[in-house]
């Protein structure tokens, strides 16, 4: 069962299927792990992601936030949820676990 602040992968891959309209996903891992395997997700690498959340969409909008492997994403949510994000997880186990769905 997924907890408040993380989405399961198999939860992830049925809002994937039907996106909610204020749906956005945050890709925290760095340029290459993108190019090398990606969903799409907006690129801000976590060491980035203190000087780059003007580039997010509104606080209330539905963010799931992934990494590879569900570390990075855990404190990337959970930093946007202290700068007032209401709506923000992070994605278990991350794109490693997703995958294998």
């Amino acid at each position: 069962m997924s907890n408040p602040e993380s989405i399961s992968p198999a939860d992830f891959k049925k809002l994937l299927e039907q996106p909610p309209e204020h749906l956005f996903i945050l890709d925290v891992r760095n340029p290459s792990e993108y190019r090398e395997y990606n969903i799409n997700g907006y690129l801000i690498p976590f060491v980035d992601l203190p000087t780059r959340t003007h580039e997010l969409p509104s606080k209330d909008t539905y963010i799931i936030v992934h990494c590879a492997h569900g570390v990075r994403s855990h404190h990337a949510a959970e930093f946007l949820r202290h700068e007032g994000y209401t709506h923000c997880v992070s994605l278990e186990g991350g794109l490693e676990e997703f995958k294998r769905l």
